[in-house]
């Protein structure tokens, strides 16, 4: 896969996400994410954790929530298509997003309850 290939599906894939950060998704709307998530996997596309984490950390800026609320939609797909066999190849890869998300929403957790302590230990006032 060329360099230009990658960028064009690391391109999609911020997109999915940001788009995933804005409610919980109906079906209609879950089969629509499934399927581009489909295409962004094909070929043996692979993202990268620091990618992912990237994204997330520019959602958070506006609201915490959102990052939880991609993690809910991205597991609900990732549910789907998981016992599907024409998906193994694309359900694992999701299975992966889905990790990384919720460990990007973790880290996000630590750091909001810790970054006070933090703050005073750098010297800086709450």
């Amino acid at each position: 896969m060329s360099d230009l290939d990658k960028d064009s599906k690391y391109d999609r894939l911020d997109k999915v996400l940001e788009k995933s950060s804005d409610h919980l998704f109906n079906n209609a709307e879950l089969d629509e994410l499934s399927q581009e998530l489909g295409e962004i996997y094909r070929d043996g596309f692979r993202h990268q954790y620091n990618r992912i984490f990237n994204i997330l950390s520019m959602l958070d800026k506006n609201d915490s929530s959102r990052i939880d609320t991609v993690a809910g939609n991205i597991r609900a797909i990732y549910e789907k298509i998981q016992d599907s066999e024409s998906h193994g190849e694309i359900a694992q890869q999701v299975g992966k997003l889905y990790d990384h998300v919720k460990l990007g929403s973790i880290e996000n957790t630590i750091y909001t309850q810790y970054q006070p302590a933090l703050d005073i230990t750098r010297g800086r006032s709450v």
